[in-house]
């Protein structure tokens, strides 16, 4: 399993409501309305909500529509509600689970990705949106089967109505009336127009032009409009336009200059991040229609961050091993050292496997404490060994002295080190996610190492050290024949 970071209590959560593409503002306005009405006894005495802010419509600028909004859910501080942050989404989307007129999901708040609580932002593309379609299609139907899915939505919907206008050019210039005036004419009335602004008493006001709101209801309308031709008469406009309706998408997006869709929506309880991406992964893989695949938000995060942990411990394990390097004079007592570090890794995913976590940001950090963790009892043998080899104990026997003499630090050492970690892993409240995940890595690589090690290390000592010589040999048979207790060839018993 693999997360960006763990489901913590960060203190908010996200939602978003979607309608029927072009059902309107006043639609959209009464369905905020009734969702907030569902949601705000949450916010009571007992309730885990401290206030909910609700926005229609989701977004502004030219994109935006009146098809969807969005909600901000602050949660209590946490001594003063019973529910975390998870079992409050799950209260708040079971509430909304069968309100009829809007699709609503609730999500946990997150600061990674920089948008809303849809973790899953999967992105598929391809030649074109005809092809895309039809692949976006079977994921929705491959996920309604995974329950690692809970939600998905497509930002690609080709349902938002349309009205097109075409200007019979021939009738309109029989006619005298410019294609210019025709569309002009439909700003100002169908939509509207700013015709400039004028001062009274010292305030500026605009000048909007705009029909009456029940005159631009229906297309039937267009038969009161009328243009000015260049004599000066008045036409009908529907005399020189026909109308025709048709639905297609609101959004033509692209991913590295590919027709795209994006695929949004939340993790289903009891699985991560990464299991539904790999899941999206895996079917697309098997859609010819999908050309490449991409990610956004969080989900770029998780794949971004997510596999560069071995890289990271790659490089610390190579930067120890140079550092021991230096400190012993030898290449073959820091590899010994280093071997021990796979120990420690494979017992703290070990632990995030029994103790059903997840390998996340926080869990990435504890694996890179193991490294140095775990070298630590390595050195405590190899170097002890070394010491009796350079007193010239016999080989073998110095490393089954070195292991029955360092045990006891090894194991109070690691002892100290696993009660200081105890605490983390068995942490409660609010951002326990985050300590529990540190804890649990270091707790259980330690324990694994501490027990392999006094084992392996010794098994890898013999195997690999037999060939060297001691250390300090040279230096100890300069200083025995200074003292003239023997010759420089008979100092040290060939090894």
């Amino acid at each position: 399993k693999s997360e960006v970071a763990p489901p913590e209590d960060t203190g908010f959560m996200f939602g978003m409501a979607r309608i029927s593409e072009g059902a309107g503002w006043d639609r959209l306005v009464n369905v905020m309305y009734d969702l907030e009405e569902i949601v705000l006894p949450m916010t009571e005495e007992d309730g885990p909500l401290r206030r909910v802010l609700f926005r229609a419509p989701g977004s502004w600028g030219p994109s935006g529509d009146f098809s969807s909004g969005r909600m901000i859910m602050f949660l209590k501080p946490w001594d003063e509600r019973d529910m975390t942050t998870a079992e409050t989404v799950g209260a708040v989307n079971g509430m909304f689970r069968d309100y009829p007129a809007a699709r609503v999901f609730v999500s946990g708040g997150s600061t990674i990705g920089g948008r809303g609580g849809e973790a899953i932002r999967f992105v598929i593309a391809g030649d074109t949106y005809e092809e895309l379609t039809r692949a976006r299609d079977a994921l929705f139907v491959a996920a309604e089967g995974y329950p690692g899915i809970a939600t998905l939505e497509s930002d690609y919907r080709e349902t938002r109505p349309q009205l097109v206008v075409n200007v019979d050019t021939l009738r309109a210039a029989d006619l005298g009336v410019s294609v210019q005036e025709i569309g002009r004419t439909l700003e100002t009335m169908m939509g509207s127009r700013n015709a400039g602004t004028y001062v009274d008493r010292g305030e500026e006001y605009q000048v909007i032009l705009q029909a009456e709101p029940e005159d631009r209801v229906t297309a039937e309308d267009l038969a009161n409009v009328y243009v000015r031709a260049r004599d000066g008469n008045l036409v009908p406009l529907s005399g020189v336009v026909t109308l025709a309706s048709r639905a297609e998408a609101g959004e033509l997006n692209r991913f590295n200059k590919l027709r795209a869709i994006t695929l949004e929506g939340t993790v289903g309880e009891g699985y991560s991040l990464g299991e539904a991406l790999t899941f999206l992964e895996d079917e697309a893989a098997g859609l010819p229609e999908v050309v490449a695949i991409g990610y956004e938000g969080q989900s770029r995060a998780l794949r971004q961050t997510g596999g560069s942990i071995w890289l990271v411990l790659g490089f610390t394990v190579l930067l120890v091993y140079l550092v021991l390097a230096a400190q012993f004079e030898s290449f073959i007592s820091p590899l010994i050292i280093i071997l021990g570090v796979p120990l420690a890794v494979s017992g703290g995913l070990l632990g995030l496997t029994v103790m059903g976590g997840t390998l996340n940001l926080y869990s990435q950090i504890g694996l890179v404490m193991l490294v140095g963790l775990a070298a630590k009892n390595g050195i405590l043998i190899v170097e002890f060994a070394n010491q009796l080899r350079d007193e010239g104990v016999e080989f073998a026997k110095a490393i089954l002295e070195a292991a029955k003499r360092r045990f006891r630090p090894v194991l109070m050492t690691s002892i100290a080190t696993v009660a200081g970690a105890m605490p983390l892993m068995l942490a409660s409240g609010a951002g326990a996610a985050s300590r529990e995940a540190i804890g649990t890595v270091i707790v259980w690589g330690v324990t694994v190492s501490t027990i392999l090690t006094l084992v392996i290390i010794p098994a890898f000592y013999f195997l690999l050290a037999r060939q060297t010589g001691s250390p300090l040999a040279v230096t100890r048979r300069l200083k025995l024949q200074r003292e003239g207790k023997q010759s420089l060839d008979d100092a040290v018993p060939a090894e």
